[in-house]
C-alpha cells in the first residue's frame, strides 16, 4: 500500500516564511458588456494607484490582450514587454535579463510565467477571468517568492518571517481587475 504524499498549503506556506502574505485589491466587477479594451486602460490606471514603480506581471487573456496591455503602459511611459509563448527560449532569456536588471517595470503575458522564480515581482495584475482555481492560485503565487533581508538568519519560520519583513517586500499586491478574487475566494491565501 502506497502512502499519501504529504502537501502544504499556500497558508502553511506564508505561515512558514517560505511565502510572503498577498495583499488583494479586488474592485467591484465592471460590467459584463466591459471588453478587454476597457480593462487595459483600467489595468494601468490601478498599477499607478496601487503599485506604481513596483515590478508587476500582468497576466491576460490572450496574446493579442498582452500585446495590448503592453502597448498601453508602454504609451503611459511605464517601461513594459510581452513575454509569451511564441518567444523563443533566448528571446524569453534576453526580456527576463531586461525586467530582472529594471529596464522594465512590468512583464505582460498570458501563461508563460506561472511560476513563483520570481522574488522581485511586487505585484500580479489580473486581466483574465478564470474559474479555475488552480490558474488563480498560481497566477497570485507568481508575487510569492519572498525577498529576505541582507544578514537575516534564514533558519526558523520565525526568523524567516522577520526577515521577510524588514526587506524591500514584505507583502504582494494583488491587483484583480476581471473579479478573480471574488468569483474564487482567497480563503487559501
Amino acid at each position: 500500500m502506497t502512502k499519501p504524499i504529504p502537501t502544504q498549503s499556500v497558508r502553511d506556506l506564508i505561515d512558514a516564511g517560505y511565502l510572503v502574505q498577498p495583499t488583494f485589491y479586488c474592485p467591484p466587477l465592471p460590467p459584463a458588456d466591459f471588453d478587454s479594451h476597457g480593462i487595459d486602460s483600467i489595468i494601468v490606471d490601478r498599477y499607478r494607484e496601487r503599485c506604481d514603480g513596483k515590478k508587476a506581471i500582468v497576466f491576460c487573456v490572450n496574446q493579442a490582450h498582452a500585446q495590448m496591455t503592453a502597448e498601453r503602459f508602454n504609451a503611459a511611459g511605464i517601461a513594459a514587454a510581452t513575454i509569451l509563448g511564441t518567444h523563443t527560449p533566448r528571446e524569453r532569456d534576453e526580456i527576463e535579463a531586461r525586467f530582472r536588471r529594471g529596464d522594465l517595470q512590468v512583464l505582460v503575458s498570458v501563461t508563460v510565467l506561472l511560476d513563483s522564480r520570481w522574488p522581485e515581482v511586487d505585484a500580479v495584475i489580473m486581466a483574465d477571468p478564470t474559474r479555475s482555481q488552480t490558474k488563480f492560485t498560481q497566477q497570485v503565487s507568481t508575487a510569492l517568492r519572498p525577498r529576505h533581508a541582507a544578514g537575516m538568519p534564514t533558519t526558523t519560520a520565525e526568523q524567516r518571517r522577520a526577515s521577510i519583513a524588514a526587506s524591500g517586500k514584505p507583502k504582494a499586491m494583488i491587483l484583480d481587475v476581471v473579479g478573480n478574487c471574488l468569483r474564487l475566494g482567497i480563503d487559501q491565501f
